[in-house]
């Protein structure tokens, strides 16, 4: 009789979860996934949840995900997120598609469904794309945060003006980032982040 119970190789895989960025970031990336998706704890708030593989060799298999919260009672808090939004799917749909799928939208769902609809009908043209992203760390209400900027601004590829490059606000804001993480108030439930004070929640 044998020791225990027999192994088989899927016993010795480890999860799949992929390491997750944890400072500022500026560098190649692709997408992997747009779409409606939960955070927190319980799932409490419905996003819209961009995911991207980093491509620099430092940052091997680590992904950064950028959740967008649905804004509350807010017209132009909802136009900034429709921005936003639609900023980010240009790069893998193209401009036209973009507009149309945040223009046609009747709900934050709706809008969320037809981010994946775009790209369910370009993913021949950017499941391979190249862009650079710009992950930004702050620290926000005492709490780290490190997601794109507030701002457009964060992605570029061949056909942008110029290339993306650190602001001297930037480089402050990433250094006290990095200075938050060394303190021992930070914790990883600050590091997430929250609708109501998130500074690039619209």
């Amino acid at each position: 009789m044998g020791y225990g119970k027999q192994l088989a190789a899927e016993d010795l895989q480890g999860n799949d979860f992929a390491p997750r960025l944890t400072k500022p970031y500026l560098g190649p990336a692709k997408l992997l996934s747009g779409g409606l998706d939960t955070v927190g704890k319980e799932g409490e708030w419905t996003v819209i949840k961009f995911i991207f593989q980093l491509l620099d060799p430092e940052f091997k298999g680590v992904q950064h995900e950028s959740a967008i919260f649905e804004p509350q009672d807010e017209d132009d808090r909802v136009e900034k997120m429709q921005r936003r939004v639609a900023y980010i799917l240009k790069y893998f749909v193209g401009e036209e598609m973009a507009l149309n799928a945040v223009n046609a939208a009747t709900s934050f769902e709706n809008l969320a469904a037809n981010v994946s609809e775009a790209l369910r009908r370009a993913e021949d043209s950017w499941k391979t794309k190249e862009v650079q992203v710009k992950v930004l760390g702050s620290v926000y209400n005492g709490k780290a945060r490190l997601d794109f900027p507030a701002y457009l601004g964060f992605i570029g590829d061949e056909n942008s003006a110029a290339a993306l490059s650190w602001g001297r606000r930037e480089i402050s804001d990433n250094a006290a980032y990095l200075a938050s993480l060394e303190t021992p108030a930070t914790t990883a439930s600050e590091m997430g982040g929250s609708p109501t004070s998130a500074p690039n929640t619209f």
